[in-house]
């Protein structure tokens, strides 16, 4: 992330998926990091402003994120 945050220092970045689902009213899921894509939607959603993913990699269980109440669209999927 030290590489983004020199071409785009006006960005916010978080290290964690816990600190960037603070208060979100949509989450993008746009990467295959095991730590981002292993976290357990109940989690996230103790903290997320609304409970509604994007999951752009295909890596989400849908099923279990819709389980945990999210409203989860997968790009190439049903």
């Amino acid at each position: 992330m030290d590489n983004a945050r020199k071409l785009h220092p006006e960005l916010d970045y978080a290290d964690d998926p816990i600190a960037a689902a603070v208060d979100a009213d949509l989450l993008l899921h746009l990467t295959e990091w095991h730590h981002f894509a292993a976290i357990a939607p109940t989690r996230l959603a103790s903290c997320a402003g609304a409970l509604k993913v994007i999951d752009a990699r295909g890596t989400l269980d849908t099923e279990q994120w819709r389980e945990a109440g999210w409203i989860i669209r997968s790009l190439g999927r049903a």
